[in-house]
């Protein structure tokens, strides 16, 4: 155990002392006793160790455990193995109840005392790929756990990101039932397909015998709808046999962080009879391995796996249902623009869909300087902001806990703003459009108006105007009414109208073509109302705010003048 390790330990220790000497005894205590015990367990299996002080002391933790109502799995007494046999039987598996020791949730439950492989079992491999068929030999990498037990019902977890991939589409696959995947080896696969361009068009085949796939793609429940280079994705494949007939079902986290995973499954296929409903469909496995293969990598940059395991399950009580909201994700159409000039666009003078994938830290390389009209975009605020390009046309704001802000440098008195909004996790508080900034102008204060602000969350939206840095201008907020899921695209249109023989400012937004909300301003101060200055130098920002880390994606940026 690392120096960190036992660091982390001993802050754990000494929380639950505090809330111990006041009695308190609540679900943050729970909470902490458990990951305690998990972590403790975690290193006497990885030390293998006997002395007798860590057996008191893991007895002592798992007996408070226990008086909570929370059970936790020792490490098992080892005992000599019979001699040679089809291999060691894996260990029972430790962790909470609805998540597995890495805190990604469990689909369904473990078998009680059932099978459990976890990532340090595994072993990855890249290697030249040649194919019998004359295909070109390619760039491949696998992650893989061979077992010859025969482990019937099984719940299989990787998360993975590409990081260099070939130019085509290709699919990611994860095999299960089978040990050898080499020719001769007579062993049966399923195998769960992800298309790394996000398309359901290939998705399931069965491998029987190796090397022979026959296709038996689904149509899946929904679409992921974008590229998945370069993100990390978070795949269960699972199969189980009930009532005498095989299942095969994937489900998918995505998108997702390996910090602290978003957990937002949804079921991408589900096959209620392999032998029925496939061609060449299996009932019983061959042996109880899984294999990730992802072909076309770029040598030397191999993708980024973590997290994976196998679990035995108990499917007597069946699984989650699917995560509600998203559901197919359908292209989406261009955004409307009124008649007027148009002021920017991300996917061309944004450059988003060059085709460049890339992490912007500063300013974006692939645009010209900000701050110049010149259509640039730089990242500021609080939380360590970074805006992750795909090339493709999406772009994902990330930051730590705080309010990270992408400015784009596009002047704009008056318009419409249209894109497509993707809140990818819980962890956001809310996102925040401000048109009309000149935030990062000079002094005085009057000469650096903050802009006219737009605010969207799960549940909420709000209009308000910003004086200058954090002198704001109150105005109505109120609930939209929509349905907004983890991980479902939204069209946003915002209309930001400034009447200066009026003096007035009409602000309002919509939500997939629904107006939800809508404001007029008043008896404003001058300065808010000097045309000349938002002529001459004005932007727009798009800024997450976040008490932990967290990220939106957008896509299909338009502003039109008014």
């Amino acid at each position: 155990m690392g120096s960190k390790d036992k660091e982390q330990l001993k802050k754990l220790m000494d929380k639950i002392k505090e809330l111990e000497a006041k009695g308190d005894k609540t679900e943050e205590y729970k909470q902490l006793l458990t990951l305690l015990a998990n972590t403790f367990v975690a290193y006497l299996k990885a030390e293998d160790s006997t002395d007798d002080k860590d057996a008191e002391a893991l007895r002592i933790l798992l007996k408070k455990l226990a008086d909570s109502g929370i059970i936790i799995t020792p490490p098992p007494t080892p005992t000599p193995g019979p001699g040679p046999g089809p291999g060691p039987e894996p260990e029972p598996e430790p962790g909470y109840e609805g998540e597995d020791i890495y805190g990604v949730k469990k689909i369904y439950p473990s078998k009680q005392g059932g099978a459990f492989i976890g990532a340090d079992k595994f072993s990855e491999e890249e290697f030249t790929r040649n194919y019998a068929s004359g295909k070109p030999s390619e760039n491949s990498y696998e992650c893989e756990y061979k077992d010859s037990n025969k482990i019937e019902n099984i719940e299989v977890t990787y998360y993975t990101q590409i990081n260099g991939f070939k130019s085509s589409p290709d699919t990611m696959s994860i095999k299960l039932l089978g040990n050898k995947h080499s020719d001769g080896s007579k062993d049966k696969w399923l195998i769960h397909q992800i298309m790394t361009d996000g398309s359901p068009k290939e998705n399931f085949q069965i491998e029987d015998p190796h090397p022979k796939n026959t296709d038996n793609h689904q149509k899946t429940l929904f679409e992921i709808g974008e590229s998945i280079i370069g993100k990390v994705i978070g795949v269960k494949a699972i199969t189980y046999i009930q009532d005498g007939k095989r299942h095969a079902e994937t489900w998918i986290d995505f998108p997702t962080r390996f910090e602290d995973p978003a957990n937002n499954w949804r079921k991408y296929i589900d096959i209620g009879d392999v032998v029925k409903d496939c061609k060449k469909g299996f009932l019983n496995c061959t042996n109880g391995g899984a294999l990730l293969r992802i072909d076309g990598t770029k040598k030397g940059s191999l993708p980024t796996t973590k997290f994976m395991s196998i679990r035995e399950i108990d499917i007597s009580g069946g699984g989650q249902e699917p995560s509600p909201g998203p559901g197919p994700t359908p292209t989406p159409p261009e955004p409307t623009t009124p008649s007027g000039d148009l002021l920017y666009d991300s996917n061309t003078m944004g450059n988003w869909k060059n085709g460049n994938a890339r992490i912007v830290t500063g300013i974006d390389p692939d645009c010209p300087p900000v701050f110049t009209n010149g259509k640039g975009l730089e990242l500021h605020a609080s939380g360590n902001p970074v805006m992750k390009i795909d090339g493709q046309g999406i772009a994902t704001l990330e930051a730590d806990p705080g309010h990270g802000r992408a400015y784009v440098d596009a002047i704009n008195n008056g318009c419409i703003a249209e894109y497509d909004l993707r809140f990818n996790d819980t962890i956001i508080e809310n996102h925040t459009c401000q048109l009309r900034s000149r935030h990062q102008e000079g002094e005085p204060p009057e000469h650096r108006q903050g802009g006219d602000s737009f605010k969207i969350d799960l549940k909420t939206v709000g209009l308000k105007l910003e004086k200058y840095h954090n002198e704001h201008i109150a105005g109505p907020e109120k609930p939209h009414g929509r349905s907004i899921a983890i991980g479902q695209w939204v069209h946003v249109k915002l209309t930001d109208k400034p009447d200066y023989q009026k003096g007035e400012i009409y602000e309002s937004i919509e939500l997939d073509g629904v107006k939800v909300i809508e404001n007029t301003f008043t008896n404003l101060p001058p300065y808010l109302m000097k045309k000349s200055d938002y002529d001459e130098r004005s932007y727009f920002w798009l800024r997450i705010n976040n008490v932990k880390k967290g990220s939106v994606s957008f896509r299909n940026v338009k502003l039109t003048a008014l």
